[in-house]
């Protein structure tokens, strides 16, 4: 009996997260979901494919602890990155696509994310503006993590030439 649960529990948990993330990537693209879903899915099967071979490759080349001190690099760089690409080309069309078909409080994540890309590219009043919008929006909303995010957004001053 404890088998057959057991069972019943890896099986739950092993495959019951692909449709929660199926889930929230359609609910954050309602616009597009076939092709929101088609990207992840692509990724996801992409990296179950090649990901085994290129850790196994480079732990053999570097060692584990190597590897995976390489594995932790790529996943912080990942998450550095975490918006860029999209926000990139058309940073704009996202955020009037956040406005038209998401929640305030996706929107004012969007815009936070957007204000970050800013930053980096030295476009500080935009990026001021960004931040202010999505700071208002979770003072509406009185979420405090939001208020949070958006305080440590807040684009620096640029350095004054001496």
């Amino acid at each position: 009996m404890a088998f057959v649960l057991g069972t019943f529990v890896a099986f739950a948990l092993g495959w019951g997260w692909p449709g929660l993330f199926n889930l929230a990537v359609v609910d954050l693209n309602r616009h597009a979901p076939g092709a929101a879903t088609g990207v992840t899915q692509t990724g996801i099967y992409v990296g179950a494919a090649a990901g085994p071979a290129a850790y196994g490759l480079l732990s053999h080349e570097i060692g584990y602890s190597g590897a995976w001190a390489v594995s932790g690099g790529l996943m912080a760089s990942a998450s550095a990155y975490r918006g860029e690409l999209m926000m990139v080309s058309n940073g704009d069309g996202v955020i009037g696509s956040l406005r038209e078909l998401s929640t305030p409080y996706h929107l004012a994540h969007g815009l936070l994310d957007y204000a970050q890309h800013l930053t980096r590219m030295n476009d500080n009043d935009p990026a001021a503006a960004a931040t202010g919008e999505a700071r208002d929006i979770a003072r509406r909303l009185r979420c405090q993590s939001l208020l949070d995010r958006a305080e440590t957004a807040t684009p620096a001053e640029p350095p004054v030439p001496a």
